[in-house]
């Protein structure tokens, strides 16, 4: 249960004009460097048209990793099914 929030970018390169919107872009990515002990991991990252040809590359992405329950992830994953309160009756105390 490990949640990665992305912190940085090094590099962006465009070599063409973006894909129109809806368009299936293909990412390939490589993990350069993971780190447990300073929660960090840093990739590099190559964007495609949707056709076969590069259109961006993007080089040392950042993220900071964070443990979290597993909870708090299903909760930000799938909002109306998971929740992180509980109902709780007050009782006859309860002043109105």
């Amino acid at each position: 249960d490990v949640y990665m929030l992305p912190v940085s970018v090094a590099k962006i390169e465009f070599y063409q004009p973006g894909p129109p919107p809806g368009t299936a872009v293909p990412i390939r990515m490589e993990m350069t460097e993971l780190d447990y002990d300073e929660r960090r991991v840093v990739a590099q990252m190559e964007v495609q048209d949707g056709h076969g040809e590069v259109w961006c590359r993007v080089q040392g992405w950042q993220d900071v990793l964070f443990r979290w329950p597993h909870e708090l992830i299903q909760a930000q994953r799938f909002p109306t099914r998971h929740v992180l309160a509980h109902g709780r009756s007050l009782g006859a105390r309860c002043v109105r």
